[in-house]
């Protein structure tokens, strides 16, 4: 396709795109991921010959993080506010509370200035309960927790990825 290019305009980095929890950042992500699917149902009949047929059912989606282990909310100099993030202890809390919680997976920025995160826009925004909860302690390595978690309701996309349906008439 001539005149497309991928520049620093058109794409976004992995290390600015954050999973944060009532617009607290997951403390020292390394990564997030979303996966959105759909149930089919089967609609082949006689009348379908060789081939199978389905309709879209329902959708739905789940989440996944990797992080850094942390557990305090103090801070010395120099280093980052752990109160203003969302760490092992919060996703713990929350869990055991049972509760879907408001997400976001969001282009992030950081006020050098403050240290305040916030966000630039959401990629998606939902809720979700935390079904996995995982710390792994290898030999000579930082700690590292995981989390999953599984969207309840509609998952709503960022105005900035609003797209309209591939093979719809444009006018």
């Amino acid at each position: 396709m001539a005149g497309l290019s991928v520049n620093d305009k058109t794409t976004i980095y992995g290390d600015r795109l954050e999973l944060t929890f009532k617009g607290k950042p997951l403390a020292f992500g390394k990564s997030c991921s979303l996966e959105i699917s759909a149930d089919t149902l089967d609609t082949s009949n006689k009348m379908s010959a060789d081939w199978m047929e389905y309709l879209v059912g329902k959708l739905s989606f789940t989440l996944s993080s990797n992080t850094l282990l942390t557990y305090s909310n103090s801070s010395a100099e120099g280093e980052p506010e752990l109160a203003k993030v969302a760490k092992f202890g919060d996703l713990l809390a929350t869990m055991v509370e049972r509760n879907p919680i408001d997400f976001a997976i969001s282009k992030i920025k950081k006020d050098d200035s403050t240290g305040d995160y916030s966000s630039e826009f959401d990629f998606v925004t939902g809720k979700a309960v935390i079904t996995q909860l995982s710390i792994s302690a290898d030999d000579g390595q930082i700690a590292t927790c995981s989390v999953n978690l599984q969207g309840t309701g509609a998952l709503t996309i960022g105005s900035e990825f609003k797209g309209t349906v591939i093979g719809e008439a444009t006018e």
